[in-house]
């Protein structure tokens, strides 16, 4: 599994001329059949100043307590490169809430927790209360991921998330029918 660093792919115009070379980035191979897929665009300036304005009581609304570990800063709101990476965590919530089909009545974007990168730049994501009843009725485990914004738009980061597909312990064990 291997992310795309991304490559130069000509932009062909209705009459076949090139009129352009675009960078194309591709998300990483997934370890499973998608069922749904999300995505998010986070402007971190935006996300900066709305942690800002509102305070830690924002982050802890939004954000596990292993999420926000490490992230308070003096005033209680980071700042920096851990504020940006709490932007990226805020847009794979918001992806998985688009997988989901939106915010369920009783759910929260707590119930929403994601993991530390693995070594293919891909995030376990753990649901609980009733998006983990979701994710269990439909056998989906979640993974996300975030391709961090570059020039010319750095502050923008594309932020995914996906269903994938796991089977069911009944059809995993020896013996057992479809």
């Amino acid at each position: 599994m291997n992310r795309s660093i991304g490559a130069r792919h000509p932009v062909v115009h209705d009459d076949d001329e090139v009129v352009a070379m675009a960078d194309v980035r591709t998300l990483p191979v997934l370890p499973g059949a998608v069922s749904s897929a999300g995505v998010d665009l986070v402007d971190q300036h935006r996300f900066a100043l709305a942690v800002r304005r509102t305070g830690p009581k924002f982050l802890h609304h939004v954000f596990d307590d292993t999420e926000f570990a490490g992230a308070p800063a003096s005033s209680g709101v980071p700042d920096g490169p851990r504020l940006a990476e709490l932007g990226r965590l805020f847009g794979i919530k918001e992806s998985v809430v688009k997988v989901v089909g939106g915010l369920p009545k009783d759910g929260r974007y707590r119930d929403i927790v994601v993991s530390g990168l693995d070594s293919h730049d891909i995030r376990t994501i753990e649901l609980r209360g009733c998006m983990a009843d979701w994710a269990v009725s439909r056998q989906v485990e979640l993974v996300g991921g975030v391709l961090a914004g570059e020039v010319p738009l750095p502050a923008l980061d594309l932020c995914w998330a996906a269903a994938i597909r796991v089977p069911s312990p009944a059809a995993a064990m020896p013996g057992s029918r479809s």
